[in-house]
């Protein structure tokens, strides 16, 4: 299994300082779910894989321990695994709060899990308190998303009384019907539900819950939640819920929660923090969500649709007439666009990958972004593979000269006389220089031979300089990712406001 030689290739290679934070503990965890490994299995089990990477001197990976304690809980219980890993459940909880949390509740039940936060709130200093605190709201509710809805409406009814009141509000916001939102805010007090303003009800106590998390229906129950407790507190909140570009903004976000959330940071920074783009919002928004109800985007069956969906949205820009529609006072961008009844499409992109190259992508959106990837890069990339995969594939011809929509940064060049070389089965050797390499790995792939691709990766640059190093980390980890997405998508990625975490999470391990 391609997947397999992968992770094996990531964990037998020592890493820096400097490496992916992630990229060890997201290897062994695929290696121990796609092997269905046991938790003891007299010395081959993944408590012995876990202790020999956390032990080794080049492992520097803290996420390690959020597998460990997550599988451990799982395995064996809350308890049988803080005695094994000589830890108490407080540092515990700080260390892995969401993967350990998700365990306790699968594993030991809701009343468990809420005797145990209680408890750590009361007893920790004031700064654990207040973490463990908010951790009772939106973010213990995201990672119980892929519960059924029966599971989730007890979850919610338990925290209920228990006295959890935010994380009842969280949960209840995932579940369609309305009714048993309606009917928890007409039992208790604005102050009771959602505390005071000042402990970021934007966050944790109405407007994310209501609609990061997928239920559209949140617009109604927060205008009801509003009119049951007036509130001059309140109307900020009001206005920015009732605000389209906010409203479509997140019903996208809820849609790439829902497909792939791995990809959910890079198109949120590219949403939100673009410069000139932000004044497409309400447009990109609207289109990038028609994609997605329309199922013109599926990013388990191409993680690039997103990203050439999006391109071509923000390269079409705005009339003069619906951008005045959205921000009709705005006159200043307007003069700096210099907008007419159509926009000139040259200009704009010219302006656009300005803007984009400035912005740096995710590296974790793919391997070639190591470094200083930009947005712009990201979107030549995706172009280029989508433009060449045909070719590559025995199907049609490589266009020579630089297909429009490419920025002129791009060596196209390169990429077309590398992609010969691969259909004309022509092998290269391990001193290209780097810039090569990237392309001709990453068109190994789009032949549709990872085989070829781990081979080279493996012989290439035997004594790489840190540069390289990194890329070839960056491969095995991107390439982990696709085949993983291709296969049982464990890896997960849950979404916050303007980021994403991974959480490590093992089925019921009772029959190991």
């Amino acid at each position: 299994m391609m997947l397999l030689e992968t992770v094996d290739m990531t964990l037998a290679e020592p890493q820096g300082p400097r490496f992916y934070r992630r990229q060890v503990a997201d290897a062994a965890y695929l290696k121990i779910r796609y092997e269905n490994m046991p938790w003891e299995n007299a010395g081959a089990g993944a408590r012995d894989l876990l202790e020999k990477l956390a032990s080794r001197p080049d492992r520097r990976d803290p996420w390690l321990t959020n597998v460990q304690y997550s599988m451990a809980t799982t395995a064996i219980g809350l308890d049988a695994a803080l005695l094994l890993h000589d830890v108490g459940a407080d540092q515990a909880m700080t260390d892995a709060p969401l993967d350990l949390g998700r365990a306790v509740i699968l594993t030991e039940g809701n009343q468990r899990f809420f005797d145990l936060m209680r408890g750590l709130i009361a007893q920790s200093d004031a700064q654990r308190s207040a973490r463990f605190d908010r951790l009772m709201g939106r973010q213990i509710a995201s990672v119980l998303l892929d519960q059924d809805e029966t599971f989730r409406l007890q979850l919610a009814e338990d925290a209920e009384a228990a006295g959890f009141y935010r994380l009842a509000v969280a949960v209840l916001a995932t579940v369609e019907d309305t009714a048993p939102m309606e009917a928890l805010i007409s039992r208790h007090s604005k102050d009771a539900l959602w505390g005071p303003v000042s402990e970021g009800i934007l966050d944790d106590g109405v407007l994310w819950p209501l609609i990061s998390l997928r239920v559209t229906s949140g617009y109604d129950i927060f205008d009801k939640a509003v009119v049951y407790n007036p509130d001059g507190a309140f109307q900020g909140f009001r206005e920015a819920y009732e605000d389209e570009r906010y409203n479509v903004n997140h019903s996208v976000r809820s849609s790439i929660t829902v497909q792939n959330a791995m990809h959910y940071p890079g198109l949120v920074t590219l949403l939100t923090n673009s410069g000139s783009p932000h004044h497409l919002n309400v447009h990109f928004f609207r289109e990038m969500q028609a994609g997605f109800e329309s199922g013109q985007i599926n990013m388990r069956a191409n993680s690039d649709a997103v990203w050439l969906h999006a391109w071509d949205i923000l390269r079409s820009g705005l009339t003069r007439e619906e951008y005045l529609h959205f921000y009709p006072d705005d006159q200043k961008y307007i003069e700096v666009l210099r907008m007419t009844a159509e926009p000139d499409a040259r200009e704009w992109t010219t302006q656009l990958e300005e803007i984009l190259s400035s912005m740096q992508a995710p590296p974790v959106l793919g391997h070639f972004l190591q470094g200083e990837g930009s947005f712009v890069d990201l979107f030549d990339w995706v172009q280029a593979r989508a433009i060449s995969v045909d070719y590559l594939n025995g199907n049609g011809e490589m266009p020579v000269v630089r297909p429009e929509g490419i920025s002129a940064g791009f060596d196209w060049e390169l990429w077309t006389a590398t992609a010969q070389q691969i259909a004309g089965g022509q092998e290269e050797g391990a001193e290209m220089p780097l810039a090569q390499a990237k392309i001709y790995a990453e068109q190994l792939l789009l032949n549709q031979d990872v085989s070829a691709a781990l081979d080279f990766i493996e012989g290439y640059a035997p004594e790489p300089d840190r540069e390289t190093r990194l890329w070839k980390a960056a491969f095995l980890r991107d390439l982990a990712r696709r085949l993983d997405l291709a296969c049982d998508a464990v890896l997960r990625d849950v979404p916050v406001p303007h980021s994403s975490f991974g959480v490590y999470t093992f089925p019921d391990m009772s029959a190991h």
